[in-house]
């Protein structure tokens, strides 16, 4: 007679999870593809929806409940635990520096990388003019969509009198107009992008062999509101180029919304910034591996 050791029992223990897994012979590059494409663009329309329909403005229980900082973080971070949940037996990466960061590692090959790259942005950009109609049926013409653009200190000699500063989105259009502390800020955000992306990058693949496979989006989801709640306390911040780029050309491009920012103008601060610490993250794992599988 064989005795059941508690690893056994363990071992042959029903996943729920494993009922939503995808047969692996429909595990192909269009399926991959697929998934990448509706993932960014359900986690970007995520993203930008309380901006597109107004939970600030709502006098409801909801508008009191979204006035909190912590909802904020929280509302991206459940999302992306769900998500990363469903999709994870086929990809998900849903966010371009990651997979660079793939790429790198080995998990992913350069074609495959880059055209998960290129329908993650697809799916931003779907998002964004989803936001946009929503804003418009909703009458919500005060909204952003959520766009991001730095935050300068500049002159309002109307409200606060000559010499005053406070912190409001970029009005200049010219990086040359500014003054040395106004510069100085934006550059003050390039940096604080970079650290907060390659820290979002090395926590995701740092946890990667250290919790099981049914934990690590509950990780990911951790991770990524912290950095949300840091960031947001900080400056604006984007940690990922497609959720950036979507709202950014949907809210600019738009005759209805009416901003004085152009956000297109202003997405090389967070692109350079996103792409240079995916980089970095990528050559660091180029070098623990000496090759890059092709």
């Amino acid at each position: 007679m064989v005795r059941t050791t508690d690893k056994t029992k363990k071992k042959n223990r029903k996943n729920y999870w494993d009922l939503i897994a995808i047969n692996k012979k429909y595990r192909n590059w269009k399926t991959i593809l697929l998934a990448e494409l509706i993932g960014t663009y359900l986690l970007t329309l995520w993203i930008i929806l309380p901006s597109s329909v107004d939970f600030d403005g709502m006098n409801n229980w909801w508008g009191y409940i979204w006035t909190l900082m912590i909802m904020k973080a929280f509302w991206v971070a459940a999302f992306i635990v769900l998500i990363v949940y469903v999709l994870r037996y086929i990809s998900v990466n849903l966010n371009p520096a990651v997979t660079i960061a793939e790429i790198a590692k080995g998990n992913d090959k350069l074609p495959i990388g880059i055209a998960k790259i290129n329908v993650q942005f697809v799916g931003g950009i779907m998002a964004g003019f989803t936001g946009l109609g929503l804003a418009i049926l909703t009458d919500n013409n005060t909204s952003t969509l959520d766009a991001i653009s730095p935050l300068v200190r500049y002159y309002d000699w109307g409200n606060i009198g000559a010499n005053g500063w406070y912190d409001n989105p970029i009005i200049s259009k010219s990086y040359y107009d500014f003054n040395g502390g106004q510069a100085g800020f934006v550059m003050s955000t390039m940096i604080l992008e970079f650290i907060y992306t390659f820290a979002l990058l090395a926590s995701i693949f740092y946890w990667d062999d250290k919790v099981s496979h049914n934990m690590r989006p509950l990780v990911i989801g951790v991770i990524v509101w912290i950095a949300v709640t840091l960031g947001v306390r900080t400056n604006n911040i984007a940690l990922n180029p497609a959720r950036l780029v979507g709202p950014a050309i949907a809210q600019t491009t738009s005759d209805y919304l009416i901003s004085p920012i152009n956000y297109t103008d202003w997405m090389w601060v967070y692109l350079i910034s996103e792409f240079a610490a995916a980089a970095v993250f990528g050559m660091i794992e180029l070098n623990k591996r000496n090759k890059l599988e092709i």
